[in-house]
């Protein structure tokens, strides 16, 4: 125990790696000057989200043209 908390590397707990997250998360942000939280989408429906994504990504990559700067930029961003 006291090796593990005496480390110099940082662990956050709500960003596991290699596996989708399990705890609700979100952000905080300001709009017309006003705090408001972004809630991000709940841990039980990550999964079909990152299907969805992966699947709008392999279309849009499926039209990249070599050279096409925005269309690859767009693919990266999923706009």
């Amino acid at each position: 125990m006291h090796k593990a908390v005496q480390t110099e590397v940082v662990v956050d707990v709500y960003r596991p790696v290699g596996s989708w997250k399990k705890e609700p998360n979100s952000t905080a942000g300001v709009i017309d000057g006003k705090p408001v939280i972004f809630e991000y989408g709940p841990p039980a429906d990550i999964p079909r989200l990152m299907e969805n994504w992966f699947e709008l990504y392999r279309e849009i990559d499926q039209t990249i043209q070599s050279g096409d700067t925005q269309l690859n930029l767009e693919s990266f961003m999923c706009t």
